[in-house]
């Protein structure tokens, strides 16, 4: 466990920040949280949970039984494999090159998923919606903008 904390309330310059960078073997499950920033993932397999309640979220080349949620930012996937469950209240989703299932949701922007190849289920309160790849299922909604869906291989239902 990581952890840091002010020894004391009074700050001269209140734009003091900190940063951590760890370094695990790749086939490492990961529990990752943060109160008042972001994290970017990179490079690890295995069952993972990443929160994030003051930043955005950016995970690259992931593998595993992924769950991702922000509540102060986005969240942004590049090249996953596996099943993925994304949840951001604070901004937009996104996910490029994907190879499983993909649950992704967002209340406070967009939700884009390009290149998936797996089932799909998507929704956004705060914006729209677009799919693209060889899904086999889609489920889509939007209720803050337009739902564009451009796949192929489709065997269960859109």
């Amino acid at each position: 466990m990581a952890n840091a904390k002010r020894k004391t309330r009074f700050n001269l310059f209140n734009n003091v920040g900190i940063y951590f960078i760890i370094i695990v073997p790749r086939e490492m499950s990961c529990n990752v949280s943060s109160i008042g920033g972001g994290l970017n993932i990179a490079g690890v397999e295995g069952t993972h949970n990443f929160n994030s309640s003051g930043g955005s979220i950016y995970l690259e080349n992931i593998t595993g039984s992924t769950k991702a949620q922000s509540s102060g930012g986005r969240v942004k996937v590049i090249n996953y494999e596996g099943n993925i469950h994304l949840n951001s209240s604070g901004g937009r989703v996104t996910i490029d090159q994907g190879q499983g299932n993909v649950y992704a949701y967002s209340s406070g922007g967009s939700v884009n998923l390009k290149n998936i190849h797996g089932d799909a289920e998507v929704g956004s309160s705060g914006g729209g919606v677009s799919v693209s790849g060889e899904c086999s299922y889609v489920k889509a909604t939007s209720s803050g903008g337009s739902v564009r869906v451009n796949i192929s291989n489709l065997k269960k239902e859109l």
